[in-house]
């Protein structure tokens, strides 16, 4: 607590009708001087005897500085709504540990922020157009990155480093590309290859085993089945091998048999070949170009001949009844199409279809001509308001020649002036452009409105 004022006066000399001494007029001064020491003096924090607190009002504009406020007197309830915006930060001052957690929103973002370092997001992220990455640029995928897919400049890569990479579909998986190659993880060794209009390949340890055709397939190598069935032609140019059987006899056993009748066989052994002949089916829908076998004496050899051939032949028999009509036959091919006919003649008109959309608007045509001009228009009241657009005032012009009624003047050729008097010695101008309201001449004074 500093020292108050207290009257040094105590006898009360200073006074009306008394004698003043200096002495009483000095310790009052400095009475009143210790009381205003900056020191000692009053401390006006509103405690009695302090002095009251200095009001706004009784500051000087500047009189209190940042250097004369501690940091501590500085609290936000000393502080006006919305007084600190952000001409107010230092650079710097504002850091994540300042910033809410929710301070941040999409609003508050600039359409294309740069990040240099790692994006974390902890929610979803829904893009509403493309994710633009750069050549070698990574997508990764899994908590090690096991999926990963990129491209380099060159080509595409989808690369999953773990386990099965699984397409699922509940319906189909297409694949649309003109060559479909599949291979070894290497990248050394052909598995499958397909190609847009040509052959569909597969590979054993880089070898072609199996390739389509345009009439049908080819195998290189050796064919394995457990079943095979043919419905058509076999065409075979190597040996076949059999290791089994061919409807139920034993090929390779009886292979020495087969080879002993073509080296030792003999048809003329009556009783083998007439005990083989009899045992024969015996049929009776014998035709004239059916074979038998016949031992031609003159040639002492056997033949083969047709049974109309062979037959001896008698004397005719009586006509045969007429058989039964045979079935019709199958229908012929189709014979070529016949010439065009004619045209016929025209039908009749189509009901008329519906208006078709309306076409774009044309560009605008070309300026009209200018219309006429318009009735004259009532007069204006004047103004009463001096050199103001529609007043009137008396000047004298100083252009050296006479005016018509109706003629435009400048106000840098004009002078106010008396209608008694047309000297303009030291006679302001008027503003703006006036026109002359009578017959005028250079030197005289003339009325005249200001029309601008």
């Amino acid at each position: 607590m500093g020292t108050g004022y207290t009257r040094n006066d105590t006898s009360n000399n200073i006074a009306d009708g008394n004698v003043i001494n200096a002495s009483d007029l000095d310790g009052e001064f400095d009475a009143v001087q210790a009381a205003f020491n900056g020191t000692t003096g009053h401390s006006h924090d509103g405690t009695s005897g302090e002095g009251p607190q200095i009001a706004a009002g009784g500051l000087a504009s500047n009189a209190v500085t940042t250097a004369k406020i501690t940091d501590a007197n500085v609290t936000l309830a000393k502080m006006a709504a919305n007084s600190v915006d952000s001409d107010q930060y230092v650079d710097g001052s504002i850091d994540t540990a300042h910033i809410a957690n929710d301070a941040v929103t999409g609003d508050k973002l600039a359409n294309n922020i740069q990040i240099a370092g790692t994006l974390g997001v902890t929610g979803e992220t829904t893009l509403t157009t493309h994710l633009n990455m750069g050549d070698s640029d990574i997508i990764k995928l899994g908590a090690g990155s096991d999926l990963q897919i990129y491209h380099d400049g060159t080509n595409s890569y989808i690369v999953n480093t773990t386990n099965d990479l699984i397409i699922g579909e509940d319906s189909r998986v297409r694949i649309k590309t003109p060559s479909l190659l599949v291979n070894n993880a290497a990248d050394t060794e052909n598995l499958l290859t397909a190609t847009e209009n040509g052959a569909v390949t597969l590979y054993y340890d880089n070898a072609e085993k199996l390739a389509t055709k345009s009439d049908g397939v080819l195998v290189t190598g050796e064919l394995q089945a457990t079943t095979l069935d043919i419905n058509g032609n076999a065409d075979v140019s190597g040996n076949i091998t059999v290791s089994g059987t061919v409807d139920g006899r034993d090929v390779a056993s009886d292979g020495s048999k087969l080879d002993g009748v073509e080296a030792s066989a003999d048809v003329t052994d009556s009783t083998n070949v007439g005990s083989s002949l009899t045992s024969f089916t015996t049929d009776t829908s014998f035709v004239g170009g059916d074979l038998i076998p016949v031992y031609d004496v003159s040639q002492s050899r056997w033949e083969k001949g047709t049974v109309t051939n062979v037959a001896l032949a008698g004397p005719t028999g009586p006509t045969g009844p007429t058989g039964s009509t045979g079935p019709t036959g199958p229908t012929g091919p189709q014979g070529p199409a016949g010439s065009n006919g004619s045209n016929g003649s025209n039908g009749s008109t189509g009901p008329t279809g519906p208006t078709g959309p309306q076409g774009p608007t044309g560009s605008a045509g070309g300026t009209g001509p200018t219309g006429p001009t318009g009735p004259t228009g009532p007069s204006g009241t004047p103004s009463t308001s001096l050199n103001t657009v529609g007043s009137y005032a008396t000047c004298k012009q100083n252009y050296g020649y006479n005016m018509s009624p109706g003629t435009s003047v400048a106000s840098s050729q004009m002078y106010y002036t008396s209608s008694s008097n047309a000297s303009t010695l030291n006679n302001p101008r008027p503003s703006g452009t006036w026109r002359q309201m009578g017959y005028g001449r250079s030197g005289d004074a003339n009325l005249l409105v200001r029309i601008s």
